[in-house]
């Protein structure tokens, strides 16, 4: 699953959902908002099976894995300056974490991380 979003204030709820076939009975879904638009992943996702845009299933079984990087500041990289990649560092540390972004209950994630010295 992939959400996008578009440049345009909202996208109509017919539209937001769309499946591309990948092979041998599996599909992704595309989820498309506006850039107004709050992400709510699992209420688009009722609303896209009330809808019959995809088949019933139950989202509280559903898992979710999202992908986190850590920032790590260090001298052994040139290019920029230090107290440049300490606020940056800081900056991204206390960003929003994706599940929250996207509504998705905490249980229900699984993150896959990774370390980026900077």
């Amino acid at each position: 699953m992939s959400v996008v979003v578009l440049d345009v204030p909202k996208v109509a709820n017919e539209d937001r959902v769309h499946l591309v076939p990948i092979g041998a009975g599996i599909e992704r879904l595309i989820l498309r908002l506006g850039f107004t638009e709050e992400p709510n992943v699992p209420a688009e996702l009722r609303l896209a099976m009330a809808q019959h845009q995809i088949p019933n299933f139950d989202p509280e079984r559903v898992t979710y894995y999202v992908g986190r990087q850590t920032v790590v500041a260090t001298k052994a990289r040139t290019g920029m300056a230090l107290w440049r990649e300490i606020i940056f560092a800081m900056l991204n540390r206390n960003a929003e974490l994706t599940a929250d972004y996207f509504s998705i209950p905490a249980p229900q994630v699984v993150e896959i991380g990774s370390s980026v010295e900077i």
